[in-house]
């Protein structure tokens, strides 16, 4: 795994959780007033009890959710430690608020009170020094 891949991961794993809360406000939304149909269909037997079924499939998409929540935790530990061992503060700043933060770099450069532009340069040089650590480990 490559050092971008190592920090994107944090990345990946909360737009991850976002779809799973999607999917879950979704099946919420399938027991509203309305939506269970009690009709038999010509190909299907009717679900004798389609409230259990929907609460069953809540109580499963939240503990996904939670599981996946566990996993985003440890994994900002995680980065947060190896972004920490570095020797600049400012790279490390720059990279946590990117890259565990998920900050813009427009917002980065209005709380570290710097250009977007010399931010950009900040990350590359930040970067570059992570991936040079990473590689290593």
């Amino acid at each position: 795994m490559t050092a971008r891949e190592y920090l994107d991961q944090i990345r990946v794993l909360d737009a991850r959780i976002d779809v799973l809360l999607q999917e879950k406000k979704v099946i919420r939304e399938s027991i509203l007033p309305g939506s269970i149909s009690y009709r038999d269909k010509v190909q299907n037997s009717p679900d004798p009890d389609p409230y259990g079924t929907w609460v069953c499939r809540m109580q499963e998409k939240e503990a996904e959710i939670a599981r996946e929540i566990d996993a985003l935790s440890d994994l900002r530990l995680e980065v947060t430690r190896r972004i920490g061992e570095m020797k600049d503060a400012r790279y490390i700043r720059v990279l946590y608020l990117r890259h565990v933060q998920l900050e813009a770099f427009r917002k980065i450069a209005d709380d570290m009170g710097y250009s977007p532009k010399y931010i950009r340069n900040l990350h590359k040089l930040a970067f570059r020094e992570f991936e040079k650590r990473y590689n290593k480990m």
